[in-house]
């Protein structure tokens, strides 16, 4: 899977703007067995809750109240026991 993909797919679902599965296969540059591949790891291991509507012709997320989020953070906790540390040389 290709983060910057899902990148894209996230903010055109987040859109409401993927139209039809083959639709979103060109918009992506993917076939349109890559991109039911990608709703598919998108449910099942990003835990997203990705429905299509057939009237408007779009994927979409179920729950308004998440978001995916692919940017690295720091820990909140400063402590210096969860920061990786040389060996010691002898």
């Amino acid at each position: 899977m290709d983060i910057r993909t899902i990148m894209r797919l996230n903010k055109l679902i987040a859109q409401g703007k993927t139209g039809t599965p083959a639709e979103l296969a060109e918009t992506l540059g993917r076939t349109e067995r890559s991109v039911y591949s990608y709703i598919r790891y998108m449910r099942e291991e990003l835990d997203a809750p990705v429905a299509y509507n057939n009237t408007q012709s779009t994927y979409y997320y179920t729950c308004k109240e998440g978001r995916l989020h692919f940017k690295w953070q720091k820990n909140e906790n400063n402590n210096t026991e969860n920061r990786t540390q040389k060996p010691k040389e002898e």
